[in-house]
């Protein structure tokens, strides 16, 4: 029963970490699916923006716009648009070097012609933080969910190895005082029934050598009686 008992919680706390770490996957998946397209929306953006300026040659206005997005959005850190022949001319804003971002990029097609790249670097931060988050709530869930298979295993525990010893000692301590009718019954088909069948065997053959020895000793205070009279 104990080793019975100790294989489910194994069993069962394998299921729950896999069960957990499945989930967290599958949702950071997700989750970098979803920052993804918006990285790639907005790249695509700011280049169609930038085509607009680019086809009245007002290239201040591109540094502008690229400013004004980079100020507005709060994740984007940096962005840069390469135009021009070889595009040779640069426009940039924001930090190239602060860590923790993606890197999206975008060829500005006009006429079947690329006519501008842009490179935007797009933080990592509130998408990490949301999964470190998940990963403690998940964390949470998978030790209330151990605690109330622990709790299942005490009260197996109770039903299954407790209750059954209580009943078998409350039996031989009642054979002690020499109750001899005492009858021990588990309800179970495990180790403590077959002790308890095994038990009860062993009271009932208790009880006929216990017979046997009456009889005998009756049989011979008759024949004393028999001889005595004679």
């Amino acid at each position: 029963v104990s080793l019975s008992i100790l294989l489910l919680l194994g069993i069962s706390s394998l299921i729950v970490g896999a069960i957990s770490f499945a989930s967290f996957k599958s949702i950071r998946v997700e989750m970098y699916k979803w920052f993804d397209r918006n990285g790639q929306i907005l790249t695509e953006s700011i280049g169609n923006k930038a085509l607009e300026h680019l086809g009245y040659y007002d290239y201040d206005a591109v540094e502008q716009m690229l400013k004004q997005e980079v100020d507005r959005d709060m994740d984007l850190i940096y962005g840069q648009i390469q135009f021009d022949a070889n595009f040779s001319e640069v426009r940039e804003f924001g930090d190239p070097e602060i860590s923790g971002f993606k890197k999206y990029e975008h060829d500005v097609i006009e006429d079947d012609s690329v006519v501008a790249k842009v490179t935007i670097h797009y933080s990592t931060k509130v998408v990490d933080s949301k999964l470190s988050s998940l990963i403690v709530y998940t964390s949470i869930g998978a030790v209330f969910t151990l605690i109330a298979l622990l709790a299942a295993l005490y009260f197996l525990m109770v039903v299954l190895v407790n209750r059954p010893l209580i009943k078998l000692v409350a039996a031989v301590r009642n054979i002690a005082d020499g109750d001899l009718l005492t009858i021990v019954e588990t309800g179970t088909q495990d180790e403590f029934g077959e002790l308890a069948s095994t038990f009860n065997q062993m009271t009932n053959r208790l009880k006929d050598v216990i017979s046997d020895v009456k009889t005998a000793s009756m049989s011979v205070t008759s024949a004393s009686h028999a001889m005595n009279s004679s």
